[in-house]
């Protein structure tokens, strides 16, 4: 009896949709909440163009996945990190504007939900937020990211008429915790 209890066991521990998952010991917390320094800041203007927490020009485009170097921020042992921040829209031209983001470890090659028309598998969106006609919209977000070698990847897009014909679109988010090994 006490055989068949470890093979099950032992098959159970063994399956395949654990092999998805990572598992941590550690969780850290910020000492200081919030922390004053955003890791990932993207403020646009429309018919201007965006820049980043520094008030520089930014290369953070929409559509494409950015990798974000957290590897100073965190323990190296790091296997997740907790973010919060939130999406911001102004839209002062009569159209609505909609903001989308997702997070993913490097490496991951799963196209987004909706590039797939959401066929399993993909990427759910982790964050959205649609503005109204005439209006400012602000949503917080939080969100576990998988991290490896010090890094996440994020793609942001913009939908509805569009970037370019009035949407003014915003991103702010920062690590409120960690998971390491």
């Amino acid at each position: 009896m006490l055989a068949r209890l470890i093979l099950i066991c032992s098959l159970l521990v063994a399956t395949p949709a654990m092999a998805d998952w990572q598992e941590g010991m550690w969780i850290g917390v910020q000492t200081i909440s919030p922390k004053p320094d955003r890791v990932i800041g993207i403020w646009c203007y429309a018919g201007v163009g965006c820049v980043d927490k520094n008030n520089k020009p930014s290369t953070l485009t929409f559509g494409t996945w950015h990798a974000v170097d957290i590897s100073n921020d965190v323990p190296a042992s790091t296997i997740g990190v907790f973010l919060n921040g939130m999406l911001l829209a102004s839209n002062p031209t009569g159209t609505i504007c909609s903001i989308e983001v997702w997070f993913r470890a490097p490496g991951v090659t799963l196209p987004t939900c909706n590039q797939t028309g959401f066929k399993e598998p993909c990427l759910r969106v982790i964050w959205q937020m649609v503005d109204m006609i005439n209006g400012g919209q602000r949503t917080n977000g939080f969100a576990l990211v998988p991290v490896v070698g010090g890094k996440f990847e994020f793609l942001w897009t913009t939908g509805g008429p569009g970037w370019g014909t009035g949407c003014s679109p915003g991103l702010n988010v920062g690590i409120d915790g960690y998971v390491r090994q």
